[in-house]
């Protein structure tokens, strides 16, 4: 036998060795990367400091902790434990202690909950625990209270890692709960310091997904001009429970406790879990191809400030040609015989040039005027001159031309559905603990003359972005009422315009939803859907109790609307399913809505062919 192959046998023997050795002690478990750490029960160490905070563990590993831990106690390949040496094994950066070892207290800047199904397992994902930075537990073990912690089935609940509300209907009072429902009162700042709420953030959004930048880089812009304005809201968990008749309990959790559901927002498109959705900042108006005035005549949803909200037939097309100067958006068109103006918006160009004074194709305008354009001259206050060569074309907009104007900026865009719809009012209802949305925050543009045309405000009016505070919640400046309101970025969730919520149908005998797994087709009338156990109310009024089943738990859609006003229960007005139709839904109210409006507001009696002018959209994207 040769040197090589004895030396190869030998090499093969020692191999074979060290994984049954592993095996004996636990090493058959793929050990995770750096920076986590896994334990069975009752296995601690007298010190342990993780400066990066991460704690993770998995299911059938005991005895076990593997971990990048900064200021481990290590003395050559043993740990004292205090109750004997132990051998530890070096796994790049990962630690790995096998033995029964008990610890006496532990450090650690952050610790969270784990996933679900996992027992006797500690995390951490990036927050504080308590109001200390850095918390010291003596005798840390899996039953009962530890300096602020509750230790429940293995799992580590932490002060702010579970935020939850509990509406008491037949008392009709509201309270802030904890994860095991007791009273709690967190501040803004708690909200602001937690992964979900403190994650909403505002971000320029490509067509791709790509996001261009964030609220507070350089080169963001409310404007457009460097993609889409969208919120970035962070995937949470959630849980309902009804413990008994006309009590209701919801909670939001950053990480998948046991019992929680990832909230369906985040299936939504393809049915894989999504790390985030986005949501348009503001009602969403028109674009025409990708914005550079050339030949394609697409037509999207655009979302950007100082602009009107599309609802039908309030924004026109108009022919031209002969251009002899290139439109400005904004600027005000007269046209010479009728005296009818309007502002630019959008534009193409489908022949001739500029330069040699024949450019032609169509733009896009808000009228402000009653009459209409004719086949005559048009005078921009800017451009110069061209020629309308007929009468102005009204662009309508129904649910079913919104998720296509949606749909045509990309794979996985869309027009706001009725999940995202449910997640923003969960988020909301847990941060405030009520659902009074003028009271918490502002009455929106709800108290404006009906006016004709278009009679609302135009997006990030009075001023409202640089009135937000940190939580990116204010409203505009001027008379509550008559300016926006804006709740975590999100402006106009009420008020101005009603907003088209696709994904719902209400027929007489019960509720149709797209499906909570994703794998749903969005749809003037669903082709598949979950349905409520329930058939709809057909009675118009303000919510007074809602529907509950595990398909309606997260929706606050009224079951009674007969003793509720603006001040009490959910204050907000549904006008209910009509007998014999297929209903779509609409949400938040209009510039005329008073004190029926807010985030619970519905209008569940119109069919997906109706459209009308203060009929909107908001754009929303899944990854």
């Amino acid at each position: 036998m040769s040197a090589e192959r004895h030396d190869y046998r030998l090499l093969t023997l020692a191999l074979i060795i060290f994984l049954l050795s592993g095996t004996a002690i636990g090493l058959s478990q793929t050990p995770p990367g750096p920076n986590t750490v896994q334990h069975g029960e009752g296995i601690n160490l007298p010190t342990i400091t993780a400066t990066d905070g991460y704690f993770y563990g998995a299911t059938n590993v005991t005895d076990q902790i593997f971990g990048d831990f900064t200021g481990l106690p290590l003395t050559g390949t043993t740990l004292d434990t205090g109750q004997g040496a132990y051998e530890l094994y070096a796994m790049d950066q990962n630690v790995l202690i096998s033995s029964d070892v008990n610890f006496s207290s532990l450090e650690a800047d952050e610790f969270f909950l784990d996933s679900v199904n996992k027992t006797d397992e500690i995390d951490s994902l990036n927050q504080r625990l308590g109001t200390t930075d850095s918390p010291t537990f003596t005798n840390l073990t899996l039953n009962g209270p530890v300096n602020g912690v509750t230790l429940e089935d293995g799992y580590v609940y932490t002060y702010g890692q579970v935020y939850g509300v509990e509406w008491n209907q037949g008392t009709d009072t509201w309270r802030q709960i904890d994860w095991s429902s007791s009273t709690i009162t967190p501040t803004t700042a708690d909200f602001n310091g937690h992964p979900i709420w403190g994650g909403i953030t505002r971000v320029n959004l490509a067509a791709s997904g790509t996001i261009n930048a964030r609220l507070g880089d350089g080169d963001y812009a409310s404007d457009g001009s460097n993609g889409e304005v969208m919120v970035e809201i962070p995937a949470f968990y959630v849980k309902a429970e009804q413990p008994n008749s006309g009590v209701y309990r919801w909670w939001i959790s950053a990480t998948p406790l046991t019992g929680f559901e990832i909230h369906p927002a985040f299936l939504q498109r393809d049915g894989r879990p999504q790390a985030y959705i986005y949501i348009g900042a503001y009602e969403a108006s028109l674009m025409v191809g990708t914005g550079v005035h050339d030949t394609d005549t697409t037509l999207k949803l655009h979302t950007r400030s100082a602009e009107q909200p599309w609802t039908s037939g309030e924004i026109d097309a108009l022919p031209y040609d002969t251009g002899s100067t290139e439109f400005t958006r904004g600027e005000t068109l007269t046209g010479a015989i009728s005296g009818a103006t309007g502002d630019v918006i959008d534009w193409t160009v489908t022949g001739g040039d500029w330069g040699t004074n024949d450019a032609a194709g169509t733009v896009y305008i808000k009228q402000q005027a009653v009459a209409n354009f004719q086949a005559e001259n048009i005078a921009g206050d800017v451009s110069g001159v061209a020629a309308a060569t007929g009468v102005q074309v009204a662009e309508a907009l129904t649910i079913s031309d919104a998720r296509t104007y949606a749909g045509n900026q990309g794979a996985g865009w869309g027009e706001m559905g009725i999940w995202s719809l449910s997640a923003v009012k969960l988020l909301f209802i847990v941060e405030y603990g009520n659902m009074d949305s003028q009271t918490e925050v502002g009455r929106g543009v709800v108290d404006l003359a009906a006016g004709v045309g278009y009679a609302g405000l135009e997006t990030a009016a009075a001023g409202v972005d640089g009135n937000l505070d940190a939580a990116g919640t204010g409203v505009g400046t001027g008379a509550d009422g008559d300016v926006p309101a804006t709740y975590r970025y999100m402006e106009n969730l009420w008020g101005n315009v009603w907003m088209f919520i696709d994904g719902y149908n209400a027929v007489d005998a019960e509720y149709r939803l797209i499906e909570r797994n994703g794998d749903g087709t969005f749809a003037d009338a669903l082709a598949t859907y979950e349905a409520s156990s329930m058939a709809p109310i057909q009675v118009d009024g303000y919510i007074q109790d809602i529907e509950w089943d595990r398909v309606m738990k997260y929706l606050f859609i009224a079951s009674d609307t007969t003793g509720g006003s603006s001040s009490t229960y959910i204050p907000d007005y549904q006008y209910s399913h009509d007998n014999g139709e297929t209903n779509i839904l609409l949400a938040g109210g209009d510039w005329t809505a008073a004190s029926k409006a807010g985030l619970g507001y519905l209008y569940s009696n119109y069919v997906a062919a109706n459209g009308y002018r203060n009929f909107g959209a908001r754009a929303e994207y899944a990854p």
